[in-house]
């Protein structure tokens, strides 16, 4: 069963982290991360990701990512085109 909840946590350093997936390669999870002072900048830095992967943009490591709809990760990029056209 999948893991439910946000990748946002506080390190040692004192700076909050946030992981995200940027891509699937073969299956594999891509991560990204984010970091700032407090819980909310972190939150806020991977709403405006998440928003951003869900439009088909590129991310910050500068590959087109089509895994996010909503906070949901899509198993490829076949699955997420599907729903997509659905949605229209």
């Amino acid at each position: 069963m999948p893991r439910t909840g946000e990748n946002i946590y506080k390190r040692k350093d004192g700076r909050w982290e946030g992981r995200y997936i940027k891509e699937r390669v073969d299956g594999k999870a891509k991560y990204g991360a984010v970091y700032a002072g407090s819980y909310r900048e972190v939150k806020q830095k991977l709403d405006k990701i998440k928003h951003e992967l869900g439009r088909g943009r590129q991310a910050a490591g500068g590959r087109e990512a089509v895994g996010y709809r909503k906070g949901m990760a899509f198993r490829s990029g076949s699955h997420a085109e599907k729903i997509f056209r659905q949605q229209i």
